[in-house]
């Protein structure tokens, strides 16, 4: 009882410390006008076109911005030069400071980082001229400054002013809505299709992808037949529906197929197919223009991380965002299947209720605090010793349970010596979980045999640092170390994918043993290199060591039995390459090596393989 009582106490509090953010946070105005933002984009001779918009931190002098770009024209007579959309020309004089460049050095075709100010007669003064990014290329350029004259076109776009320059921001990249609906490991292009439907655009998008896969000796024993090599092939229909200007359908069917190409010993191959129901959902953004947004259908919640959760979940949603604040509670429950190859929901999620929410708050430019909690209640029904169960109803255990943490999230630039990315989540759980075991009785036919209840609490922490260097082929380094408590365990909705420097996303705990972070040390070391335009390899080392030694682990790939006298798991390295040259197409390429440590017993020492091709064409 007591216990329960903490629990309801822990899941209120959480409630009102979110409720708390969002009503200290409405001194923030939701309006373009006067913000602080850096804007990314090129010029094309005749306009500005952004792709990017981040917010700044203000500023006590709204005249002075910086500006990073490729010099268009150069004239040392006049001491002025042009970059992009600032035609007028950027002037110096004898006040200019010169960090790292001469005035010698500013001829045409120049990288260069202005510091400017907005005199009293419109003429931007340089105030101090560094050498730019090495990669940027000509007419991309990058501004920070105060937005002032906004005027919304019929489109959506905002007309404004920067730093004494005309430009024009897309809706999407303004809208509330828009910027809550954007998956963050989609890659769509800006031209997708769109036809008119009763006046308004309808836009059709997706993607079609291959995934072959090569495991070899996952069992760690190159005597057993289990290597295996598969071929899935998927694809994604997205139909988005702009029902007024922040009211929004959107609608998504997948379907695809596994197929078995190869398997050792040479048994019957397999191949599955189905279609799904991806999400399916409708957004109202931005309600009266406070801030405050409705979502309810299937919806994707997923963190930066997928630490916490990366999942489709039917439920409805409620957020409140503004540029530096962020905050949204949802209630999810399954409400039917997902695919055609399934007869009924699976019982591990049915009945399954989920409170869950977050609030991400950035306090100082690049730096950003965030809470997350999840309450999970099962309130499916709980056999008893002796019922009989029809195997395909078999639910083998009930959870209910409570998740809360913190994440810390920030860059720091240092000129000398690069720039640093750091991060560390912290997480607590606590809860009761009911575990049923069952003996066969008959073919499809099962009875419960005993039932263990239990009680768990447990806490988790992963820190990590990434350190971007200026050296030769400007390496990343990456150092990460993570521990999961002997009873603490992650929600079930999380991924742990996500990338360090590079431009593709892995499993940052290994691709091989892929473990949930639960009763486990994990160590990494990276390195990153960038590869042409927007390419990368990253070469990854993890170390694996139980905290306390037991002859089982959660959700490992690696199917060999622990011995439960040893700790050590083993070591894994891998290799991941993204290649993203191109604007639909994406490709992935992993190669990973699994040894086994003292904890497999007679098995230390043996290796585990896989290699694996990922090729999506999004549209």
């Amino acid at each position: 009882m007591t216990f329960r009582h903490d629990q309801n106490n822990i899941f209120v509090c959480l409630f009102l410390f979110m409720f708390m953010f969002l009503f200290t946070s409405l001194a923030y105005s939701n309006d373009l006008e006067y913000r602080r933002v850096k804007l990314y984009g090129v010029w094309d001779g005749a306009a500005f076109q952004v792709n990017k918009l981040r917010y700044k931190f203000a500023r006590k002098n709204p005249d002075r911005g910086l500006i990073s770009g490729v010099i268009e024209k150069s004239h040392p007579k006049k001491k002025r030069l042009s970059i992009g959309p600032f035609r007028i020309g950027i002037a110096w004089n004898k006040r200019t400071q010169f960090l790292g460049i001469t005035e010698d050095e500013l001829v045409d075709g120049k990288s260069i980082k202005v510091s400017v100010h907005l005199s009293d007669y419109g003429v931007l003064i340089a105030d101090r001229l560094t050498p730019g990014p090495s990669d940027l290329d000509p007419g991309e350029v990058q501004i920070i400054g105060n937005i002032s004259d906004t005027q919304t076109l019929v489109d959506g776009s905002t007309r404004a002013m920067i730093l004494g320059t005309n430009v024009s921001i897309p809706e999407q990249l303004t809208s509330v809505s828009l910027q809550l609906i954007r998956r963050q490991d989609d890659r769509r292009p800006e031209d997708q299709l769109s036809v008119q439907l009763f006046g308004r655009p309808l836009v059709i998008g997706g993607e079609v992808g291959i995934n072959s896969r090569f495991r070899k000796d996952l069992r760690l024993d190159p005597q057993r037949d289990d290597d295996r090599l598969d071929l899935t092939a998927d694809f994604q229909l997205e139909l988005f529906y702009k029902l007024a200007s922040n009211l929004f359908l959107f609608a998504e069917l997948g379907g695809g197929s596994d197929t078995e190409i190869y398997r050792q010993g040479g048994r019957d191959r397999s191949i599955t197919r189905a279609l799904g129901r991806g999400e399916t959902w409708l957004f109202w953004g931005d309600i009266g223009g406070g801030g405050l947004s409705f979502q309810i259908g299937r919806q994707n919640y997923q963190d930066r991380r997928e630490w916490w959760w990366d999942e489709n979940l039917d439920s409805i949603r409620f957020y409140y965002n503004q540029p530096f604040f962020h905050t949204e509670l949802a209630v999810a429950q399954e409400f039917a299947v997902t695919a055609t190859d399934e007869g009924r929901i699976d019982p591990q999620q049915r009945n399954v209720l989920r409170a869950l929410g977050r609030a991400r708050w950035e306090w100082a430019d690049k730096q950003v605090l965030s809470v997350f909690f999840l309450h999970q209640y099962d309130h499916s029904k709980t056999e008893r010793i002796g019922d009989l169960v029809t195997e395909e109803y078999v639910d083998a255990n009930d959870t209910t349970m409570t998740w809360a943490g913190l994440r810390s999230l920030g860059k720091l630039e240092f000129d000398d010596i690069g720039e640093f990315a750091y991060w560390m989540d912290t997480a607590w759980v606590g809860g009761k979980e009911i575990e049923f075991d069952h003996e066969d009785v008959s073919e499809g036919v099962i009875r419960v045999e005993s039932i263990d209840r239990r009680h768990i609490q447990g806490w988790a922490v992963d820190v990590g640092l990434t350190w971007e260097t200026g050296l030769p082929l400007n390496p990343s380094f990456t150092f990460g170390y993570a521990i999961g408590s002997s009873d603490f365990r992650q929600t079930g909705l999380h991924d742990n994918n996500n990338r360090f420097n590079g431009v593709d996303r892995f499993r940052y705990y290994g691709e091989i043993l892929r473990p949930e972070l639960a009763n486990l040390h994990i160590g990494t070391v990276s390195t990153g290199i960038p590869m042409l335009d927007n390419s990368s390899v990253e070469f990854v080392y993890h170390y694996y060591h139980q905290v306390n030694a037991r002859d089982v682990m959660r959700s490992s790939r690696i199917s060999a039995d622990l011995t439960g006298t040893s700790g050590e798991i083993g070591h894994e390295w891998d290799l991941v390459i993204g290649l993203e040259e191109w604007q639909h197409l994406e490709l992935e390429f992993v190669a990973g090596m699994f040894r086994a440590g003292s904890a497999y017993g007679e098995l230390e020492g043996n290796l585990a393989y896989l290699v694996l091709f990922k090729a999506n064409y999004n549209f």
